[in-house]
């Protein structure tokens, strides 16, 4: 009897696993689009700016992280063109190899899930004073929210992330 029990507990903890896995293949879509009125990236379009706080996170060892963070408020500068190409700036760091990305689907929409957008690619240069990794994989997941640029920008190792800041930008 009680190895029935374990036995439906695992069918359904797989078919649980499958449902989200579906649910979630619908919500992030990583590929590159162009921006146009279909997908409301017109609005996306041009320089985007602002001034935030920034914490970075290395590691000490295993499951062992220094944080640090940069005082001041710092620039942060995005330019995104018609293609979805993705240029700017935080703090000291340039922006390279980044476009902006579709994050969701209808099925991540219709359940809130995610955001409509998110930026991929590659923070190179150390962002202020007293940061010790000089080349970051990053992800910005964002909104267009009254006229203003909103998300947070993420930090990626593999699997693991780590959010940097959060983002208030206005359009220049």
């Amino acid at each position: 009897m009680k190895s029935k029990i374990n036995l439906l507990k695992l069918y359904i903890g797989l078919f649980l696993f499958f449902c989200i896995g579906l649910v979630m293949q619908g919500c992030g879509q990583s590929h590159s689009i162009i921006l146009d009125e279909s997908n409301g990236g017109t609005a996306l379009i041009g320089t985007w700016s602002g001034k935030q706080s920034v914490q970075v996170r290395y590691s000490t060892g295993f499951m062992k992280f220094r944080f640090v963070e940069s005082g001041d408020s710092l620039v942060t500068l995005i330019q995104i063109d018609k293609e979805g190409k993705v240029s700017g700036s935080i703090g000291n760091a340039k922006m390279s190899d980044c476009r902006v990305i579709k994050n969701r689907g209808a099925v991540g929409r219709k359940l809130n899930l995610a955001t409509d957008f998110s930026i991929r690619g590659k923070l190179e240069g150390f962002i202020f004073e007293g940061d010790t990794i000089a080349s970051k994989d990053i992800a910005i997941p964002f909104e267009i929210k009254s006229d203003k640029l909103q998300g947070s920008v993420f930090h990626k190792i593999g699997m693991d992330v780590f959010p940097m800041l959060g983002l208030d930008l206005k359009k220049k």
